[in-house]
């Protein structure tokens, strides 16, 4: 999920409809997206073509649109997270999977997958760009991670018109 590394390099808050975030870019890829409090201050830089791009699709997705396109990501993580996040945007929109589900995709011989792939959902360091809300416990929602919660995942899968049911 990564390459080169000439670009822009930094790191920027975006005030948007969906919140406030933190984005940080490395080699002109996202490294970074996370929620952050309203006292967060941008270290470095005026935003770049790509960071503003990143304003206006979270501007989308808070009324209910797609992101448009794909974004360059400079993502850090295990092999298996790695595998994680890269099943995690073959979810369409609107749909879910069970945290079950994707492990037996990913390793049916791996018995308590589940709980390895909510690892890697909870690692994900670009959470929205690679969507882990999309992943939810066989019954319900389940939980959410980092500066994330339920009720925030339940909001981004409504955005989504997407179903939730028990399923194992």
């Amino acid at each position: 999920m990564r390459s080169g590394r000439s670009g822009a390099r930094g790191t920027w808050i975006l005030s948007t409809r969906l919140g406030r975030y933190e984005v940080m870019l490395e080699g002109g890829r996202i490294r970074s997206l996370q929620r952050v409090s309203k006292g967060a201050r941008a270290r470095r830089g005026p935003a770049t073509p790509l960071v503003r791009r990143l304003a206006r699709d979270l501007d989308r997705v808070a009324q209910g649109l797609p992101v448009r396109g794909r974004y360059a990501l400079d993502l850090h993580g295990t092999p298996f997270q790695q595998r994680v996040w890269r099943a995690l945007l073959s979810i369409p929109r609107g749909k879910v999977l069970s945290y079950g589900v994707l492990a037996r995709r990913l390793d049916p011989r791996r018995p308590g997958g589940a709980r390895a792939v909510g690892q890697a959902c909870k690692a994900n360091p670009v959470a929205i760009l690679v969507p882990c809300h999309r992943v939810v416990a066989a019954s319900g929602i389940g939980g959410y991670a980092g500066t994330w919660n339920a009720p925030r995942k339940a909001y981004l899968l409504a955005l989504e018109k997407s179903k939730i049911q028990n399923s194992k």
